[in-house]
């Protein structure tokens, strides 16, 4: 089953990863992880899953942002994403989303990254532990 998840960074151009080749060089118990043959260490801070039309978006923090992609990419590919948007993007889609990191920085900033993420790109925001959401342009970020 080919899954294409496109990577795109600050610095990157777009680089198509198939969920089985990404499942299999990301191992999720250590800190130095390998992608696409190249080892690194997991990025921490805000990154963002797109569709190629840009209809949908999702904002999300990690500590572990590959890893976290990496996750999203084989529940997706399995029908079993807890997001249903998402799951119905990517099924829309051919299968295929785009995400790239947005910002990194430490867990600590996660909360105000995220609120200016989501308004920059016009994301509204869900309430963790909540089912209450946050529009776009309701969020004031000091």
């Amino acid at each position: 089953m080919g899954v294409k998840l496109t990577s795109k960074n600050e610095t990157a151009t777009a680089t198509p990863i198939t969920a089985a080749a990404t499942a299999a060089a990301i191992p999720a118990t250590k800190k130095m992880v390998t992608l696409q043959g190249k080892k690194i260490v997991p990025t921490s801070g805000v990154f963002m899953i797109s569709s190629p039309d840009g209809k949908y978006k999702y904002i999300g923090v990690s500590t572990r942002i590959e890893v976290c992609v990496k996750d999203y990419m084989k529940w997706l590919a399995d029908g079993k994403h807890g997001n249903v948007e998402m799951q119905t993007a990517y099924e829309a889609n051919n299968k295929t989303l785009n995400w790239q990191i947005l910002k990194t920085c430490e867990k600590v900033d996660f909360a105000k990254e995220k609120a200016i993420a989501c308004k920059e790109h016009n994301v509204d925001m869900k309430v963790a532990f909540s089912k209450e959401i946050i529009k776009a342009a309701d969020i004031v970020v000091e």
